[in-house]
């Protein structure tokens, strides 16, 4: 329910501000969290059979295309895990890396809904088209 009415340019700027408030204290949050509390074992961490081994995401997001341009979350805070910096290929530097990608998981997943906020300030048919390139941008 749309309850701000601003300009379009001060959409905009609303838009951007806020989006990228919301992905950086989300990922900031998560990044400090336990890494015990993300146990790839939950069956929400579980491919689903209509998931089809991820290719549905690839179908429709095209993933391979754009995800080589996108930088890294864990870049942006200290101390964070970055798959870029394995060294070696160990039983247990495997099992830090499932376990840092559930985290990412959940986070991405979390990060969708501050999308709803859009909607106090933006029109439906636009927040509808955000949110669409939005969680595209989460994956």
């Amino acid at each position: 329910m749309r309850i701000l009415f601003l300009s379009n340019i001060a959409t905009i700027i609303l838009d951007i501000v806020a989006w990228v408030l919301f992905h950086l204290s989300i990922g900031y949050t998560f990044s400090k969290l336990p890494i015990e509390l993300f146990d790839p074992k939950k069956w929400w961490y579980q491919t689903k059979t209509w998931e089809k081994g991820g290719e549905i995401y690839q179908k429709i997001f095209r993933v391979k295309s754009w995800k080589k341009l996108i930088l890294s979350g864990a870049a942006l805070y200290r101390g964070a895990y970055e798959v870029k910096h394995i060294t070696e290929y160990s039983v247990e530097n495997v099992r830090l890396w499932v376990k840092e990608s559930c985290r990412s998981e959940f986070c991405h997943i979390v990060m969708i809904l501050p999308g709803f906020l859009f909607f106090l300030w933006n029109s439906v048919e636009a927040t509808e088209k955000k949110a669409v390139k939005w969680h595209s941008c989460s994956i």
